[in-house]
């Protein structure tokens, strides 16, 4: 039984609507009983929460401590200071958006890599139509920044292209929460229904028409003042490189506290759609609202397969990392394509392509496309010379432990602890697995 840690997606999401909710109300948090720890990404979230005026009455300190218990006072708008928002370009994309749209004048400090990233210029021009001023104060186009914005109360009609990131186009459907009105994406939606699931459950009306390239939401309720009490559910993104090493080495596995993914809004995660790329190659996947079940049925798995066009990952780009380990193990050849993969944590496609040839794979990029030839796991252990650059990004660092596992290869991390980005324990974890294995066989 495994159960990974908190969904930092929805955790950030909650977090924020916690912090925008009228009045004095309270929001009480609650997480998956046995997951890990918060990751750094979620903390940066609380912090900044924090720092906007909202009081972070408890705060989770280990597995099984206790709820998070965000008390709003409503959205005050900052004059000045500085929100640290750490490595996470999602807890600063959402700043951004809330305050070109809400008002307020205030520095976006970043960490390294975060300062690495690029604000987009499709969001900077939404949000300079917004009335809002930068002041770029690295590398223009980058965190970190100053933002001033007068904001305002009136409805919304917005317009964005999420090419490059979904994350701005989230928060300003926050936005429109207080404000109400109409936001229209062009490019994959990514995140932005799971950010309109969660509205929802906050109790905010809204109608959207979503497709693959484009998508309409138009939000018909605002947010109402009301103390309340949700359940952030696991992390889709983390148990994937799990669900990964599972089916490439026969193991069943039990997942617990996904949350409902029929109903719930976990539904509208993007990377459950990892599900649907274990039951191609014949892994067996039954889940209800207690757990996810997987059986790898490896009688039923090709033994070879061989991609005549890349598999789109553009709106799913996290599912890349974990589908590269259990791809890895198909001999063939294949090829999965991402536009988003070059402006994450690293140049994941780069990251990836080097790493898998360091581990003997044949890899290449090209564009926004990866292509590498699969093979059978060896039954030896076999010690790699040379370390494994995670370019310090947390997926590159799971997906290399997670491939040397799975081919049972004995290599070095230049960066073990990026991994707390995320998913704080994840190398203890899957030792445990390791262990199982060696116990079955």
């Amino acid at each position: 039984m495994f159960c990974p840690p908190p969904c930092k997606s929805a955790f950030q999401r909650a977090a924020f609507l916690g912090l925008l909710e009228p009045g004095r109300t309270r929001l009480s948090v609650h997480l998956p009983e046995f997951a890990p720890g918060l990751g750094r990404d979620a903390r940066a979230a609380l912090r900044v929460v924090n720092a906007l005026g909202a009081e972070v009455i408890h705060e989770l300190t280990g597995p099984g401590m206790g709820d998070i218990v965000i008390q709003s006072h409503g959205w005050v708008r900052p004059s000045g200071g500085s929100l640290a928002c750490g490595e996470s370009a999602t807890t600063a994309r959402f700043v951004l958006a809330l305050l070109a749209g809400l008002g307020g004048d205030a520095r976006l400090e970043a960490e390294p890599q975060l300062a690495r990233r690029e604000v987009g210029d499709s969001v900077v021009h939404t949000l300079e139509s917004l009335g809002c001023d930068f002041d770029w104060m690295g590398e223009p186009g980058c965190f970190p920044m100053r933002i001033a914005s007068v904001g305002g109360d009136d409805p919304l009609d917005l317009r964005i292209d999420t090419s490059h990131t979904s994350q701005a186009a989230s928060g300003l459907l926050m936005v429109l929460a207080r404000r109400g009105g109409r936001l229209v994406i062009d490019g994959p939606p990514g995140y932005a229904p799971l950010t309109a699931a969660w509205l929802r459950r906050f109790g905010v009306a809204l109608e959207m028409d979503v497709c693959s390239r484009h998508a309409e939401f138009f939000v018909t309720r605002n947010l109402r003042e009301s103390d309340r009490a949700v359940f952030v559910p696991g992390d889709p993104s983390a148990a994937s490189f799990f669900l990964a090493w599972s089916a490439s080495c026969g193991v069943s596995a039990e997942v617990r506290g996904l949350g409902d993914l029929r109903d719930g809004p976990e539904a509208f995660h993007p990377d459950i759609g990892f599900l649907g790329d274990l039951e191609a190659i014949g892994v067996s996947c039954q889940h209800d609202e207690s757990a996810l079940r997987i059986d790898p049925a490896r009688g039923s798995v090709p033994s070879s397969t061989s991609a005549a066009s890349p598999i789109d990952l553009s709106d799913r780009p996290d599912c890349v990392a974990p589908l590269v380990a259990l791809l890895s193990t198909l001999p063939g050849r294949h090829a999965l394509r991402s536009a988003k993969l070059r402006h994450k944590e690293s140049d994941r496609l780069t990251v990836l392509a080097r790493g898998l040839r360091l581990l003997g794979f044949a890899a290449v990029d090209t564009g926004d496309t990866l292509v590498f030839e699969g093979r059978v796991p060896q039954a030896q252990p076999e010690t790699i010379e040379g370390t494994l650059e995670t370019a310090g990004d947390h997926r590159m660092a799971m997906a290399f432990a997670t491939l040397a596992s799975i081919h049972r290869l004995r290599v070095r991390l230049d960066d073990e602890d990026c991994v707390d980005k995320s998913f704080p324990g994840f190398h203890r974890e899957l030792r445990r697995w390791e262990a199982a294995r060696r116990t079955l066989s």
